[in-house]
């Protein structure tokens, strides 16, 4: 007997859509430097800034539940993490926008939350250090 129904569309998610911010991050490594994301993972809403140079990463965009950061509600939101000078990270931790990385190494990443009141301006500024950072050495 053929079924006439599937539990395929019950099973397929739709995909995450990208936040204003995160459109703003893209655009402007695309514009600046020629640079795209890259999906190096198999799970969706994680992507990747390089530089073209050396290939390093500057950026790990990512849409994750907030108590991977230490929230007790966990709905998806949009995080970036960047490289970020080892003498200051700690100062910068506010838990409302900036967090201790996650998925990276808390030393010398650190986790800021996408979309939360933090300017386009300082938010580029904090790229650009993370891309220098990224450099050859």
């Amino acid at each position: 007997m053929k079924a006439r129904w599937s539990l395929l569309p019950l099973c397929v998610h739709p995909p995450l859509e990208i936040s204003e911010q995160e459109k703003e991050i893209l655009e402007w490594a695309k514009a600046t430097y020629g640079e795209e994301r890259d999906n190096p993972f198999k799970e969706e809403g994680f992507f990747v800034l390089r530089r073209k140079d050396n290939q390093k990463w500057y950026a790990l965009l990512s849409k994750i539940g907030t108590k991977n950061v230490g929230f007790t509600a966990d709905p998806k939101e949009a995080f970036v993490n960047i490289r970020f000078d080892r003498e200051s990270i700690a100062l910068m931790y506010d838990e409302k926008i900036f967090f201790p990385a996650f998925h990276m190494t808390k030393k010398s990443w650190i986790t800021i939350m996408l979309d939360r009141g933090l300017s386009q301006e300082e938010l580029i500024g904090y790229l650009e250090k993370s891309r220098q950072l990224a450099a050859k050495k």
